[in-house]
């Protein structure tokens, strides 16, 4: 499992926002590896999505850390500038009581409120809980981002993580923005369905085996050492990112990471990063997880054609 984010350098290129358009697959991609959508990168030369300095102090006041802290972990790691669509599910289970009751849950969705701001045209991002149910998605944006800790509803039962997952994926493919998409998980621990947990983490890895076959990254952030995140991380992938000797990444003369055919793999190409945070964490160390493996991700999509028009990238797989 990745606990650290990689740097590499994105090309400028023309801000467009386009239509998902059917990609084809090649011979290799058969059955349920079948690419089932892709979308046009977006990307705007040196420009948040949301200027936080045309906004009253008053109204920025929570997420202004957040937000800078966001802007300089995306231009480590070359990604400001890019255009993503950020959704949220937040355990809502028993164990997570005691975060909401704290305000950390509100702590930890002004991270992710200000990271979206930098990434996110909607300006908003949709927030909701799993627990035994899922919760009714709320947009949240800088007019109520101070009251989100109250306006998503928890029911405190068990961690149905695969329902809620299947509540993003529909959000995903039903939004009007056509971007590629990042599905940011906050919990404290492994699916439970409140009936077989083996029967939970089975449902949640088929889901995120079958999303690796969209345009949608899962950013999994654990308040505390989440064992299932660790597996789902390390599961293996059709085109894997190429490792040299010691365990580093392999990039070609334009920085972009190489992929390799991996016949054992289980799902098209690694669509998720599972870091551990807590809410006491910095605001620059939570920047540095959601910004982490984020390029890796971009780049190996548009190698098999689930984000097309990236710059200086061709559909190779």
């Amino acid at each position: 499992m990745t606990w650290w984010n990689r740097r590499k350098t994105v090309p400028e290129a023309t801000p467009v926002f386009a239509t998902a358009q059917p990609m084809p697959c090649k011979t290799m991609v058969t059955g349920p590896m079948q690419i089932r959508r892709s979308v046009q990168y977006g990307y705007d030369t040196g420009k948040p999505a949301v200027d936080l300095s045309k906004h009253a102090p008053e109204t920025v006041q929570l997420v202004k850390g957040p937000y800078y802290a966001a802007q300089a972990a995306l231009k480590a790691v070359g990604l400001f500038g890019v255009r993503i669509k950020i959704i949220v599910m937040v355990d809502g289970s028993g164990s997570m009581k005691g975060a909401y009751a704290e305000q950390d849950v509100q702590k930890m969705l002004n991270r992710a409120l200000g990271f979206a701001l930098n990434l996110d045209p909607s300006k908003s991002i949709s927030v909701f809980t799993y627990g035994t149910s899922v919760s009714r998605p709320v947009l949240i944006e800088l007019s109520n981002y101070s009251s989100a800790g109250t306006l998503i509803k928890p029911d405190f039962g068990c961690t149905n993580m695969a329902l809620g997952f299947e509540q993003a994926l529909d959000i995903a493919r039903n939004s009007e923005i056509r971007l590629p998409t990042m599905v940011i998980n906050i919990t404290d621990g492994d699916p439970n369905d409140g009936v077989s947990k083996i029967m939970a983490q089975k449902a949640m890895t088929r889901s995120v085996v079958s999303s690796s076959c969209e345009p949608i990254q899962v950013k999994n952030l654990a308040v505390k050492s989440v064992p299932y995140l660790e597996t789902i991380d390390d599961l293996q992938s059709w085109y894997e990112v190429r490792k040299d000797n010691s365990g580093n990444t392999v990039h070609d003369h334009e920085g972009h990471v190489i992929l390799d055919y991996n016949p054992k793999g289980v799902r098209l190409i690694d669509n998720v990063d599972s870091q551990k945070v807590s809410p006491g964490d910095s605001d620059q160390r939570w920047a540095e997880a959601f910004a982490g493996e984020v390029r890796d991700w971009l780049d190996a999509s548009a190698q098999v054609g689930l984000i097309t028009g990236v710059p200086g990238i061709d559909r190779r797989y």
